[in-house]
């Protein structure tokens, strides 16, 4: 039996097409948060949530969804484990990209400092730090996906 920490998705937008294929895919990872809606309708914006998920299991539901609804929107994220060092965070926005990052059990992400500095180590000679953050720094931090998924309010 593997290392478990809670596992949560939201799923923000998608086509209606698609709602079946993404309870299907829930279903097999998660639960719902909230018992008051229909099982048998998607809730969005609402969290799903297994708290005992396997380790591992945010990158596999993340997989899951984009293959079986290509049209959902969503963020979700598997808390640390105590033994592990950060929990995992996928947002994912169709046209837009996927960005996944440590985080913590609020699906906060967290920034590699270290990884910034040596991205910018590595930056050819005379870029600027604004310059860097309109690049390369906009794409290590997600800013397009982060951007998108800020307009969706988390329901608990």
């Amino acid at each position: 039996m593997g290392n478990r920490s809670p596992l949560q998705c939201y799923v923000h937008k998608a086509d209606p097409a698609d709602h079946p294929a993404i309870l299907e895919t829930l279903a097999e990872y998660v639960g719902r948060d909230d018992e008051a809606h229909s099982p048998d309708s998607l809730a969005l914006s609402t969290r799903y949530m297994d708290v005992e998920a396997l380790l591992g299991s945010s990158a596999a539901l993340a997989a899951a969804l984009k293959h079986a609804a290509p049209s959902a929107v969503f963020e979700l994220w598997q808390d640390p484990f105590p033994s592990a060092a950060d929990g995992h965070y996928v947002g994912h926005v169709p046209g837009t990209g996927t960005h996944e990052g440590a985080c913590n059990a609020e699906g906060e992400l967290l920034i590699p400092v270290r990884k910034v500095a040596e991205s910018l180590r590595e930056a050819p000679g005379g870029i600027t730090v604004e310059m860097w953050l309109a690049t390369e720094g906009r794409r290590q931090f997600g800013a397009d996906v982060l951007a998108q998924l800020a307009a969706f309010d988390r329901r608990w």
